[in-house]
């Protein structure tokens, strides 16, 4: 099955569908004691900065940010949890309890169906084809008129391969086999196994 992760957030151009960086409100903050940084943003990640990919992501998008303003611009990144849990990121976005957020579109797809096109579509779109909808297609503005509904500024900012059929301790080699299954999958991926007979299990990522 393939899995586009989509976090909410821009500037870093190139990608699209998959992760993204939303921002509640932008606050202007006075120069730091060396004048460093005129403006300064807190914003909490659901993927751990330390982890390859996910988290390598989080860490190149604020390194980017900095580097286009030319310093004018600051973002912290706070771990994953720190301020509210994961998948209640979009919640804390619009109840101002959060500045921002890098984070997967699939949590918000309760909010709106929607979502879930940007988060996990069983053989879906690969990343060339997820890229160039989103790039050169409708891709971008539905997802950002999605946000904008919510009250949420948000920018495709990264995109993932197709995620691996799934790891089993036994074999499984027809519908029946997954019956019973306990497997992470998330979203569409998940209701499709789900009417297969498996049990999906959320798990964060890391």
């Amino acid at each position: 099955m393939r899995r586009n992760f989509v976090k909410i957030a821009g500037l870093a151009a190139a990608l699209v569908a998959a992760t993204g960086f939303a921002v509640a409100q932008d606050k202007a903050q006075p120069p730091g004691k060396t004048g460093e940084y005129s403006r300064f943003i807190q914003m909490q990640t659901a993927f751990n900065p330390a982890l390859p990919g996910s988290g390598e992501g989080v860490r190149v998008f604020t390194r980017t940010v900095k580097h286009m303003s030319n310093g004018a611009l600051a973002i912290k990144i706070v771990e994953p949890g720190r301020v509210t849990p994961t998948a209640d990121m979009v919640d804390a976005l619009q109840n101002g309890d959060l500045e921002a957020g890098f984070t997967w579109s699939g949590y918000a797809a309760a909010k709106a169906p929607v979502f879930g096109v940007f988060a996990t579509v069983p053989f879906g779109p690969g990343p060339e084809d997820m890229s160039s909808w989103m790039l050169e297609g409708d891709g971008s503005r539905i997802h950002r008129q999605a946000y904008e509904k919510l009250g949420i500024a948000g920018m495709p900012c990264g995109i993932q391969g197709p995620k691996g059929g799934g790891w089993f301790r036994s074999d499984v080699n027809t519908v029946a086999d997954f019956k019973g299954q306990r497997l992470r999958y998330g979203k569409m991926a998940a209701e499709v196994i789900a009417r297969m007979g498996a049990v999906p299990v959320p798990l964060p990522p890391g």
